[in-house]
């Protein structure tokens, strides 16, 4: 007996792409192409759910067509389902363009960081894309490379704007220290005090912390908190001893050029008011060294994927990539398989 396949609505599910700590996402399929559906199930017990699932559409809707942000299409609300233990669920679903070329995340973990052009290159489509959505009133502020996705042209896409922010007016301005934002390895030092004034810089801060992971396939620190020792380095202004120990790590006396520390250090300036403004960032002289154009990116990337792939048949990638997800180790372990110094 052919089994039926599953539905939301005129869709057909063909996989499950990913799963977050409040939504799935599922591959989608219907006459007119494949979509990437976000689907959040209803939780009679979490009554700031609706307001999170509204705020992220009302967001996407807000940046719509721009280049490097995934693109929304429709929200189907309300959807009823009866499970196979006869009970029923409700769930909300945003449908999003599917970018078929996975996660930055998923390419520093399968063929390690990439070449100081590559990165710069990448690097530059994310400060396009944060420009202008700073330039909406936006602001991410989960900025990490799960959630910046890459198109069948590797051509990023900055999608998961679930905990992002909209502060057109003073208002929303005066609530935002209200909204409790959990710290994770990839967010500034303000966050860890509550102190949200400057969200942009918040942004800034995670993008500095990408393009260090981007560069060397590891963090910088474990967290940029008061308590964190390596972070106490940037925060005390001892930047000596940071990159002493990241040059150490890398095997590579000079594998930081100092344009690069310069320019990474600014990035993860303590005070958010001395952090670099995006004007800044693109005055900047590792910035404007030479970038790839878009056919080279697809090259450079095609031979990495190349890569990539024998390195899944050779160390049976996947099964390890399972293991990892089952021990649930954290964030530092899952981008570097390798050795770190701490």
């Amino acid at each position: 007996m052919e089994q039926k396949q599953k539905q939301i609505q005129h869709f057909v599910i063909q996989k499950t792409l990913g799963q977050g700590s409040e939504a799935k996402v599922k591959l989608v399929s219907c006459d007119e192409g494949q979509y990437a559906a976000k689907v959040f199930y209803r939780n009679p017990e979490d009554s700031n759910q609706q307001s999170k699932v509204l705020n992220e559409i009302k967001t996407l809707q807000i940046l719509k067509s721009h280049p490097h942000v995934v693109e929304y299409f429709q929200e189907i609300r309300e959807i009823k389902q009866i499970k196979k233990n006869g009970k029923q669920v409700c769930f909300d679903c945003i449908l999003l363009e599917y970018c078929e070329n996975g996660s930055l995340f998923e390419w520093i973990e399968g063929t390690g960081p990439f070449n100081e052009i590559l990165a710069r290159s990448i690097f530059h489509q994310l400060i396009q894309s944060i420009e202008y959505i700073h330039s909406q009133s936006v602001f991410h502020l989960d900025l990490k490379p799960e959630n910046i996705l890459l198109n069948r042209n590797y051509q990023i896409k900055i999608t998961d704007f679930g905990l992002a922010q909209n502060v057109s007016d003073k208002e929303s301005i005066s609530k935002i220290n209200n909204v409790y934002f959990k710290p994770t390895v990839y967010h500034a030092p303000e966050l860890y005090e509550q102190n949200l004034k400057d969200l942009a810089a918040i942004d800034i801060f995670s993008l500095g912390v990408i393009l260090f992971i981007l560069l060397t396939g590891h963090l910088p620190f474990k967290e940029a908190s008061p308590e964190n020792q390596h972070f106490q380095f940037i925060k005390n202004n001892q930047y000596s001893q940071f990159w002493k120990i990241h040059q150490k790590n890398k095997g590579q006396q000079n594998f930081f050029s100092e344009e690069l520390k310069d320019f990474l250090q600014q990035l993860f300036e303590f005070n958010p008011e001395k952090r670099l403004k995006i004007v800044q960032i693109k005055q900047h002289a590792w910035y404007n060294k030479s970038v790839l154009s878009t056919k080279d990116i697809y090259e450079e990337f095609e031979k990495k994927k190349q890569e990539f792939l024998q390195y899944k048949e050779e160390q049976q990638f996947e099964k390890r990539y399972q293991k990892i997800g089952k021990l649930k180790c954290d964030i530092l372990n899952q981008i570097s398989l390798q050795s770190t110094y701490w």
